[in-house]
């Protein structure tokens, strides 16, 4: 997606319907990301934030494939997952990034880490409050930033603004149903023709 900035895709195909009133002709995807601070000095593997866990549905595939980008960076531990909201296409594999590493710090709206807590009963969860305007640092100049936005699509919704790339994960605020092995929209047609 940018420098240091890698998505990771679980595309359902099948999707018929989300959220009980959206009929899906074309599937959904679910959009995990990895940020990437800069390695340090001295070479060792820098501060690593992922911003959401994907759909449960993916669990036999999606906790694969986030190790795997892990390795490849040569990192083995997040430090930070944010979470954007609760709905469960975004934290559904919440407990398995914590099984996973168990040192990670939660990190979302006051309301997210409520509804976190109550979709884990009985887990110990790391979990981080921040406000609007708070931010992580992931060193380099890598600063990621928090914009709440309640009620936007759910009462715990929050944006995350990567500085160093300029990039906005804006939760679902601005998303479609889509399903395409395609990471950007192409040969997009508006019904005007343009």
């Amino acid at each position: 997606m940018a420098p240091g900035v890698v998505a990771l895709r679980s595309l359902d195909w099948d999707r018929a319907r989300f959220d009980i009133e959206f009929s899906l002709t074309e599937g959904t995807t679910y959009n995990s990301y990895l940020v990437y601070g800069p390695d340090n000095e001295d070479g060792t593997p820098g501060l690593t934030a992922l911003i959401d866990a994907s759909h449960a549905k993916f669990r036999d595939l999606w906790p694969d494939a986030l190790r795997q980008e892990l390795e490849r960076r040569g990192r083995t531990r997040i430090d930070y997952l944010l979470i954007s909201h609760t709905e469960p296409d975004h934290s559904g594999l919440v407990p398995d990034v914590v099984d996973l590493y168990p040192d990670v710090q939660i990190v979302g709206s006051k309301v997210g880490n409520a509804f976190l807590r109550g979709l884990n009963p009985g887990r110990d969860l790391n979990c981080r409050d921040v406000k609007g305007g708070e931010t992580v640092d992931l060193g380099g100049g890598r600063v990621l930033e928090f914009v709440l936005a309640p009620n936007l699509h759910w009462p715990d919704t929050m944006f995350t603004y990567d500085k160093h790339s300029g990039a906005l994960f804006t939760c679902d605020a601005f998303g479609a149903h889509l399903c395409s092995s395609q990471p950007y929209d192409v040969g997009l047609v508006s019904r005007d023709g343009y």
